[in-house]
């Protein structure tokens, strides 16, 4: 049984005990049933929004990508090229070729893995 079949079949067993109480149970209260199956329901209707979101970790690893990082800048060997790189993935951003010529610019964010760029 997948998690909103389970949430269906609560659904379902809720409605009958509403109607079946007609109102007069105790566990109504603005017209909602708050019965043992209601609150479980009502807690996996939210774990499934939480889970749209995604993992806490992942929204751990958005959240640092959103931190502004300085890109790793190397020296490509003889002919004193300069490489900025993402941080997080490594790809090449910006190059300055030894003529001092710049190719690219260095943007807010990276292309590829989406860092955020000082």
């Amino acid at each position: 049984m997948t998690d909103q079949e389970a949430i269906e079949e609560l659904k379902c067993d809720n409605e009958h005990c509403f109607d079946q109480c007609e109102g007069a149970c105790a566990s109504i209260k603005n017209y909602k049933c708050n019965c043992q199956d209601a609150i479980i329901e009502r807690m996996l209707d939210e774990l499934l929004q939480y889970r749209k979101i995604g993992t806490v970790e992942e929204c751990r690893e958005a959240r640092e990508k959103q931190i502004p990082k300085s890109p790793n800048v190397i020296t490509a060997g003889l002919r004193d090229d300069i490489s900025y790189r993402c941080p997080n993935c490594g790809t090449e951003i910006m190059l300055v070729d030894k003529n001092r010529i710049q190719w690219g610019h260095i943007q807010n964010y990276c292309e590829v893995c989406g860092q955020a760029i000082l």
